[in-house]
């Protein structure tokens, strides 16, 4: 609930990424999951420079039915995360 005090960061309940709001350039959203030939298996994103390669700031981790948030960049990663 921090964020929602942050100058120019706007919550909203129900989120479409057909959202007008959300279409831009500088915008972006994207879900992927790691298949078993990924060479990110058993690597961070910290180590692969995931941001920078990718363009993507990684926000959590789906694993085991619980989103992994904190010091995301520091997980190793596993088959079939999201």
């Amino acid at each position: 609930m921090k964020v929602k005090d942050m100058a120019g960061v706007e919550i909203k309940a129900l989120l479409n990424p057909q959202d007008s709001d959300l279409q831009s350039e500088e915008n972006r959203i994207a879900e992927a999951l790691l298949m078993p030939q990924s060479n990110l298996i058993d690597r961070t994103l910290k180590e692969v420079n995931f941001r920078q390669r990718y363009g993507l700031t990684a926000l959590a981790i789906y694993r085991h039915g619980h989103s992994l948030c904190e010091k995301v960049g520091h997980i190793r990663l596993r088959v079939g995360e999201e």
